[in-house]
């Protein structure tokens, strides 16, 4: 995946855990409890890759966690 800064692309790509139908930037987790620090990784994904659709999935708490991000 193609990352930009400043609306110009860089040498450096990027590697989410998933990609899913060119669209959404998927993140898995198995923590006890997601903090905003992994919130924060899907958003940065989604502004340096100029996505709109990111997804937290988190399978470490007791029941299953996710949440939906639009950039």
């Amino acid at each position: 995946m193609s990352l930009y800064y400043k609306d110009q692309s860089m040498k450096t790509f990027s590697r989410p855990d998933f990609f899913c139908y060119n669209k959404i930037i998927t993140e898995i987790k198995a923590l006890k409890k997601c903090a905003e620090i992994e919130e924060a990784q899907v958003l940065n994904a989604l502004k340096a890759s100029k996505q709109r659709v990111g997804v937290l999935i988190n399978f470490g708490e007791p029941s299953l966690f996710w949440k939906r991000y639009i950039f």
